[in-house]
């Protein structure tokens, strides 16, 4: 059976909901060759953006697919009905097992894109690095020969490179099914808002999570665009939903399109092309460093 290389951190059947009637979204991004280095637009097929090649593929190891396969695949096939239940009937209709899908699948969106693989990868290599020297680093300098590597974490680097950076990819399942993240975001309020009132749509992009605060924080809000008229908003204050729900769709539309276009690390998604000004003056240019995540936030 041919194993799948096509790894999409953004899920083919949540990008459909951007579609149109060609069955394309319209992707909004700088290219890297432009000279001057504006955005363009695209209209590209779910099933043709949103991946990466081999993106969790594990190097070396007897079942290369199984992260994407074993688990990826698991989390979007619980998921996707479960969004169409969500957005049709709300969350009130929830039933705990659902919730707890759900709930998965939208901390998912946290940390499986490249750019939060990447940061996973470079923190888990540097406290292993720490580890190891900490703890064999003595051991190897003492027998260290002219020509070896500097240090035991080099010389693993060099014999062993697949399973280094293999061990960021390793820890994406349990991180994503964290017990007690999972169990903060159940806890909160949840919302499906109707958008379709505004004048404009909802965007999404490469990283469409978005949390004002972290999740003890009372003041916390998660939110997650559904379509080009739903947002899912979830809150620790009841009061936050309220404040949001109180304002112009216009508002909350443009609020959310600001957001989710300052963070996008390269690609920002929409219905239409009528973003393209909107996005021009707030994606960032390749000079420029992404936001940080999770990970390496301070």
């Amino acid at each position: 059976m041919n194993q799948p290389l096509k790894h999409h951190y953004l899920p083919v059947f949540y990008l459909r909901r951007w579609v149109g009637e060609d069955g394309r979204l319209v992707r909004y991004h700088r290219p890297p060759g432009r000279p001057d280095g504006k955005v363009v637009t695209s209209r590209v097929s779910p099933d043709y953006t949103g991946f990466g090649e081999q993106l969790y593929t594990l190097h070396g190891a007897s079942a290369p697919q199984m992260i994407e396969t074993d688990f990826f695949s698991p989390v979007d096939n619980a998921a996707a009905p479960i969004l169409d239940h969500l957005i049709a009937h709300g969350p009130a209709s929830l039933d705990k097992t659902q919730r707890w899908y759900l709930a998965r699948f939208v901390h998912s969106l946290q940390l499986r894109g490249p750019h939060s693989l990447t940061e996973i990868n470079a923190f888990v290599e540097r406290n292993l690095r720490e580890n190891i020297e900490r703890l064999d680093g003595p051991a190897y300098l003492a027998t260290k020969q002219e020509g070896d590597p500097d240090s035991v974490f080099d010389d693993l680097l060099e014999h062993s490179p697949d399973e280094i950076a293999n061990t960021g990819k390793m820890f994406l399942p349990g991180l994503i099914e964290h017990e007690f993240i999972i169990q903060l975001i159940i806890n909160m309020r949840w919302e499906v808002m109707d958008l379709s009132a505004a004048t404009c749509t909802l965007l999404t992009a490469d990283r469409p999570y978005t949390t004002s605060h972290g999740f003890c924080d009372h003041s916390c809000v998660l939110t997650v665009p559904l379509s080009p008229i739903h947002l899912f908003t979830a809150a620790n204050d009841i009061g936050q939903l309220q404040k949001i729900a109180a304002q112009k769709a216009d508002d909350t539309v443009r609020d959310a399109n600001k957001l989710m276009t300052e963070l996008a690390v390269q690609n920002v998604y929409g219905s239409t092309d009528s973003h393209l000004e909107f996005i021009e003056q707030r994606l960032r240019r390749h000079t420029e460093p992404p936001v940080p995540g999770l990970i390496t936030r301070d």
